[in-house]
């Protein structure tokens, strides 16, 4: 059982709880966590898990030329892109410092393929020749059917089903429970309201929910 330190940029207590439960599963023994603020906000941490230290610590008190094991610790989809230019801009952390948090307990496809920065909770499927970029967080119970292609910055609470063949714009945000049918194409930094079925195209920055989705209003940026 392997012996690893991550370091958690940002902080917002329901990602923590994601990454977290992500460690716990993966069976690292003797886990020890930084989170790393750039805000003056101390998270209240979502439970404590039996071998895993932690300390929080301002970026200012951090010495990060020698920093890997990242991931990125907030919900929402345009605040995670926020906090990786920060970062990035400030302390030079690119996207290779950064590593993948994948629950055992899902299922992976050997013809998916998967950027940097993700994390993958438990009973997630990522079907036949899925791709999934950068800083995707995806929640329990998750389904991302065969050949879809999921954009940097997206979020997907628990029980989403994404069927084959669909584009899911980078910035996007799926509530818990939302469905989209095959070969959907969803534009970038737009919302799916929970428990929607997503059976037409969707725009870019807007959000949409219901049965069948509609577009609602313009998205809050």
């Amino acid at each position: 059982m392997p012996t690893e330190h991550f370091n958690i940029l940002g902080t917002s207590e329901a990602t923590l709880s994601y990454i977290f439960e992500s460690i716990a599963a993966c069976s690292y023994k003797n886990a020890t966590v930084t989170i790393i603020k750039n805000i003056d906000y101390t998270p209240k941490l979502p439970f404590a898990i039996e071998g895993l230290a932690h300390e929080i610590v301002a970026d200012k008190d951090i010495d990060f030329s020698n920093i890997k094991n990242c991931l990125i610790g907030v919900h929402r989809c345009v605040v995670k892109k926020q906090v990786f230019d920060y970062f990035k801009k400030n302390h030079g952390v690119t996207s290779n410092k950064y590593t993948n948090i994948i629950s055992p307990n899902s299922v992976i496809y050997s013809t998916s393929t998967l950027g940097v920065g993700i994390n993958i909770s438990d009973h997630v499927v990522l079907s036949a020749y899925s791709h999934i970029e950068n800083f995707v967080t995806i929640s329990k119970g998750t389904i991302i059917g065969h050949h879809t292609h999921v954009g940097d910055f997206c979020t997907m609470n628990q029980g989403v089903q994404i069927a084959g063949n669909c584009r899911i714009g980078e910035g996007t945000l799926f509530g818990m429970g939302a469905h989209i049918v095959d070969g959907i194409t969803i534009g970038k930094n737009s919302v799916i309201g929970a428990c929607s079925l997503v059976t037409k195209d969707i725009p870019e920055g807007v959000v949409a929910y219901g049965i069948p989705a509609k577009i609602i209003r313009p998205a809050i940026s």
